[in-house]
């Protein structure tokens, strides 16, 4: 069947294998890139929850540098964090709306 489209007098055989290529190449990178994380940049939320600086930012955005102290009164850094994964949520303990979502949603993220 391939055979009998190549054959067709509007696409050459050139561009047939060009095509096929093509659609072999993002069939590879798809399957390689299933273990991979999603990266969510600030454009790609809702801008009423973004930070207007923050806003335009389309790629390689990163939490900046902090220092927090834990439930168990220890400081901890981004540099406790090094060459691990780590999701960052900071959020209000008497926040009513989004915040007790979010932190079901890292409840279930942790588990």
């Amino acid at each position: 069947m391939l055979m009998k489209f190549l054959k067709k007098p509007y696409i050459s055989q050139e561009l047939a294998v060009f095509l096929a290529a093509l659609v072999l190449v993002f069939a590879v990178r798809e399957c390689s890139s299933e273990n991979e994380l999603p990266v969510y940049q600030p454009s790609y939320l809702n801008p009423a929850l973004v930070d207007v600086s923050k806003r335009a930012v389309v790629r390689d955005h990163r939490v900046a540098e902090f220092k927090l102290i834990n439930q168990d009164g220890d400081t901890i850094t981004q540099n406790d964090y090094n060459n691990h994964i780590y999701v960052a949520d900071f959020f209000f303990t008497r926040c009513p709306s989004i915040c007790p979502i979010m932190t079901n949603n890292m409840a279930k993220l942790q588990a």
